[in-house]
């Protein structure tokens, strides 16, 4: 007798394996509504679970994360074993078209979500996914502007946000972080932190105050990827 394997992927014993679930994020550069069913095909043949799509250049004013428009069904038009159905979740700009967030996210992961906020529209916007055994991922997914002038107290909005939601955010077993998007910092290696001491202090508040806006970053990803994971 010959045994198949099921198609759909059992998303509720992530707490065991993380490896059946890929996060990503591309910088598409506009034009998402032409590029959306190639960028769906490619999630399908990856088996890419959520996308962050950076750069969408969609501007709304009157956005609203609540209305239905906010979230969208996507049905796949071909046959697959991966995933019938994606959610697209928009953030545009408020005024400009440079910036402008999606994320597509697999039905099957999409079960799982918590709850979705805009920090910044346009460039900043959390999850949280929850699975059985306590388990949680969040997610940060970031299109931060070019560190120029006219970026600057934009720039600082975000990473203080950013602070903050990793401060209040619970360090707990089967919980995991992730930090995903388009930096827009060049020869972000080269920014130096203060001292190895404040890294592995993981203390957010105390070492905030001491970093420019840069070193900021840095001491989040090096930080998170040290310390918030589990």
């Amino acid at each position: 007798m010959q045994h198949t394997q099921p198609t759909f992927h059992n998303y509720l014993d992530v707490s065991s394996d993380y490896k059946q679930l890929i996060f990503a994020s591309h910088n598409i550069r506009g034009g998402f509504q032409s590029k959306k069913d190639d960028i769906i095909r490619l999630m399908v043949i990856k088996k890419i679970d959520f996308l962050h799509l950076c750069e969408t250049k969609e501007r709304d004013n009157n956005f609203d994360i609540a209305k239905s428009k906010a979230h969208i069904k996507y049905t796949v038009p071909f046959n697959n074993d991966f995933c019938n159905s994606f959610f697209i979740i928009n953030n545009p700009d408020k005024t400009s078209t440079g910036s402008g967030s999606r994320l597509i996210i697999s039905e099957q992961l999409h079960n799982q979500l918590e709850s979705t906020e805009i920090i910044t529209q346009g460039r900043y916007i959390t999850n949280i996914f929850n699975f059985k055994n306590k388990a949680k991922i969040y997610t940060h997914s970031l299109y931060l502007p070019s560190y120029d002038a006219i970026h600057v107290e934009t720039y600082k909005h975000i990473i203080s946000y950013l602070f903050d939601k990793l401060d209040k955010q619970p360090i707990k077993t089967n919980h995991v972080t992730l930090i995903l998007g388009d930096f827009n910092i060049p020869k972000l290696y080269e920014v130096k932190l203060p001292s190895r001491e404040k890294i592995k202090s993981g203390d957010y508040s105390k070492d905030e105050d001491n970093l420019t806006t840069k070193q900021r970053l840095l001491f989040i990803l090096v930080t998170s990827t040290k310390g918030r994971q589990h």
